[in-house]
């Protein structure tokens, strides 16, 4: 399956690891690639890698699929020993906010239906957003 580059997320630092269609759901697995990641406290550049994670995040439809996508990410080791964030998780801010379970964009989508119909646009948006 080829899906245009527009489809996705996709930013420097990114790269498509794998597509799997199933059913009405498209998960695309994305890593991080950057060698070097500053910490969130002290912004130090690091490149000590710690560990590796996954987490998922929906994203806008890509036609009549859900878009899911898998992040391969990384926790790093902060090379300042004084640091109070001795390990932290690489931050991908133009896909996602950390802790966030939608992609920055889908999260725009859902703000501008909210406000484009009010109350009931803002109920009926957390409920798609608890299903899926």
């Amino acid at each position: 399956m080829h899906i245009p580059g527009t489809a996705l997320p996709l930013q420097d630092g990114l790269r498509v690891e794998g597509l799997d269609a199933d059913g009405e759901v498209l998960r695309v697995t994305l890593a991080a690639t950057s060698p070097v990641a500053r910490c969130p406290a002290c912004a130090t550049p690091s490149t000590r890698i710690h560990s590796r994670y996954r987490r998922q995040a929906a994203d806008l439809p890509w036609g009549a699929l859900s878009l899911l996508l898998t992040l391969r990410v990384r926790r790093f080791r902060c090379p300042v020993r004084d640091c109070p964030r001795r390990i932290f998780t690489e931050r991908l801010p133009h896909l996602i906010e950390p802790y966030a379970r939608r992609t920055a964009r889908a999260q725009e989508v859902a703000r501008a239906v909210a406000l484009a119909v009010g109350g009931e646009g803002a109920r009926a948006s957390s409920r798609a957003s608890a299903s899926g």
